[in-house]
């Protein structure tokens, strides 16, 4: 009775998490040029958007310190799918919301991502790395509010610290293990 019990649980758990496994966004950094992600899951539980073959990122709260309009090329380091080929890089503007995109050439509708970890670069310095409240969103479709895109998750994101920073950091940590070994001795 216990093996049919667990074999059950097992069944239905496993059911469950593949109908409507969804797109996770994991470790979001920035600098003053460049957005850091990792992505994992598939798009199987969202409903199209107008722009299917179309992802946004929104940059929102103090995050964006770019310019107030215009279009400015970006580009992606991969494809954030496994299965999907980017087409297009697009661009990053500040129109209703400052935002990025990139175009593939078909529907993501099908699209697989399994822990990818993907940096957009930006042609100059126009994120805030002093912002207080940086929070970027995620979408399927046209970034700009007005085309309805189907909204995915969002990530409240941390600034990459400078070299200097890291510096100090190893500097600390090799003090600390010399300290020790000295007791030791």
């Amino acid at each position: 009775m216990k093996l049919t019990s667990t074999i059950l649980i097992l069944t239905a758990s496993l059911w469950a998490g593949s109908a409507n496994a969804l797109l996770t966004f994991s470790d979001v950094s920035y600098t003053s040029n460049s957005l850091t992600f990792t992505v994992d899951g598939d798009m199987s539980g969202y409903a199209a958007s107008a722009y299917n073959n179309q992802f946004s990122i929104r940059y929102n709260g103090d995050l964006w310190a770019g310019p107030t309009s215009g279009y400015h090329s970006n580009s992606w380091s991969t494809s954030i799918f496994d299965n999907k080929a980017i087409s297009y890089a697009g661009n990053t503007g500040n129109f209703s919301n400052p935002y990025t995109w990139s175009n593939y050439s078909s529907s993501l509708s099908n699209a697989i991502a399994s822990m990818r970890t993907v940096t957009v670069n930006f042609v100059s310095n126009f994120l805030n790395t002093n912002a207080s409240n940086a929070i970027v969103d995620f979408y399927w479709g046209n970034g700009q509010y007005h085309s309805n895109p189907t909204y995915l998750a969002t990530g409240t994101t941390a600034a990459v610290p400078l070299p200097g920073t890291l510096m100090l950091l190893a500097l600390g940590a090799f003090g600390l293990v010399a300290s020790r070994k000295l007791k030791k001795a």
